[in-house]
């Protein structure tokens, strides 16, 4: 009786456990998707300010040549961005020259 008990507690604090899990993993869900929203508005805002098409950031690899072309840098570059490591400081290259063509430090 006493390990039927204990057993029905355990397993009813494992179902506590599991939804609360699944609520935790949903809330974290939809702040994921707010900072995913959020990048990709701020993302077509600056490729409309640069006088390109705004629906060209959510295409991958294309949007990185077309920001290629609006921080003035080579489109060959694109192969560099493929390179692990390497990758880093081209980016680092890439933002700094594009906030300087916006007339930032």
């Amino acid at each position: 009786m006493i390990v039927l008990t204990s057993s029905l507690l355990a397993q009813g604090e494992g179902e506590v456990a599991a939804a609360a899990a699944g609520i935790f993993g949903f809330i974290f869900f939809l702040l994921y998707m707010a900072l995913i929203v959020l990048i990709v508005a701020g993302q077509w805002k600056m490729y409309s300010k640069a006088g390109q098409p705004g629906w060209a950031c959510i295409i991958p690899i294309y949007n990185m040549i077309v920001l290629l072309e609006i921080a003035g840098k080579p489109i060959w570059w694109i192969l560099l961005l493929m390179i692990p490591f390497v990758n880093f400081v081209i980016v680092l290259l890439v933002l700094i020259e594009l906030a300087a063509r916006f007339g930032k430090g």
